[in-house]
């Protein structure tokens, strides 16, 4: 595979594209650090959120179960009840003058 020749028109042209990238160097480093800067930015700021997401949901969590709370042990105590009763009434089928 045969390579082109330089001449002294590509080595001005590759000279020109070194000279400019040297000269845009700075800006693109610039570019580069604002645009870290915003990611930083930003991740802060969804962590942020992220957080008192957290806080609200546990705040949410702890009201309801501040609400739900009483009417289950109600219904869990109304349960043992209804079970015992029905213990109770079993037993007496089953061992006549048996009383608990």
């Amino acid at each position: 595979m045969d390579l082109p020749e330089l001449d002294a028109e590509t080595d001005v042209d590759l000279s020109e594209v070194q000279d400019e990238i040297a000269r845009l160097q700075p800006y693109l480093q610039a570019a580069s650090r604002v645009a870290e800067e915003d990611a930083r930015k930003a991740a802060d700021e969804v962590r942020k959120s992220m957080c008192e997401y957290e806080k609200q949901m546990k705040e949410q969590s702890e009201q309801l179960r501040k609400e739900v709370e009483p009417e289950v042990r109600k219904e869990m105590e109304k349960s043992r009840r209804e079970i015992q009763k029905q213990m109770q009434e079993f037993r007496l089928q089953f061992e006549p003058g048996l009383e608990i």
